[in-house]
């Protein structure tokens, strides 16, 4: 039997952003549109980092074969386990995303631009580079379709994989079910908010700053609740001030807020 996926794990949510990212860009081969590190600057491409990044991966790499080994055989000892190394990298061929706005187009005449920025995407715009016989060539760019070279500017191509759409289906769900927001009858617009929250900054979690989307999308979820329990607050606290000015008993939440109010 099939392991069982854990959809809101950072590692599979890291996975699927990742996924998602992808399908809006133009890739000469399909691994190159994976990436080993973030920079922000040629200038933090030294032989020091090369060799340390290069050690890093090969450490992730070990991880997960000794996290397979472990779900596999149900122990973390023993020859075949200590045996487990993961490949050998050369850090001439890591694959470094370059965060860049340079190859998206200005906004049109007379459009007021974001500060700072050309346009709003889906998610902040890289393009990936190969180090080949000692120059920087790119193999990846975002937001593009058809040839790096001769392809096309496009921000809207790409989706959500249907693993992270899921995901943010089950994160609203289990927050909507928390004692402090089951109670209110309004709770499916609550949900319904956030999921929509969810899907219009899915793919902004920076993964250069955080390895934990789960709680950047906590947070999202959380806002989004809030939201909805403000406007509707607002929405109750208006009709009673119309029912008060009209002569007619208000709701029972604010005759016991005038009621607290008294005593104090």
């Amino acid at each position: 039997m099939a392991a069982k996926t854990n959809y809101l794990q950072n590692a599979e949510l890291l996975r699927e952003i990742h996924k998602s990212k992808v399908t809006y860009c133009s890739y000469l081969n399909r691994e190159d549109a994976d990436y080993d590190v973030i920079i922000s600057s040629f200038d933090e491409v030294t032989p020091e980092n090369m060799e340390k990044w290069a050690q890093e991966k090969q450490d992730a790499h070990r991880r997960t074969l000794r996290s397979a080994y472990i779900k596999k055989h149900k122990k973390r000892h023993g020859k075949d386990y200590d045996a487990i190394q993961g490949d050998s990298v050369d850090p001439a061929d890591l694959v470094y995303r370059l965060m860049t706005w340079d190859h998206i187009p200005d906004l049109p005449e007379g459009v007021t631009k974001p500060k700072d920025k050309k346009r709003i995407l889906p998610f902040p715009p890289f393009k990936h580079f190969k180090l080949v016989d000692g120059e920087f060539v790119e193999v990846c760019r975002s937001h593009w379709q058809g040839g790096i070279q001769n392809g096309w500017f496009s921000e809207d191509h790409g989706k959500l994989t249907n693993n992270l759409g899921q995901a943010f289906m089950l994160l609203v769900k289990r927050y909507g079910r928390r004692g402090n927001w089951r109670g209110y009858t309004y709770n499916d617009e609550m949900q319904a908010e956030g999921l929509v929250a969810l899907c219009n900054g899915a793919l902004k979690f920076d993964e250069s700053r955080s390895s934990n989307p789960f709680a950047y999308y906590t947070v999202t979820v959380q806002n989004a609740f809030t939201k909805v329990l403000n406007a509707e607050k607002k929405q109750a606290n208006t009709k009673d001030d119309l029912r008060e000015s009209a002569g007619i008993m208000p709701s029972s939440n604010r005759q016991s807020d005038n009621a607290g109010y008294g005593r104090a």
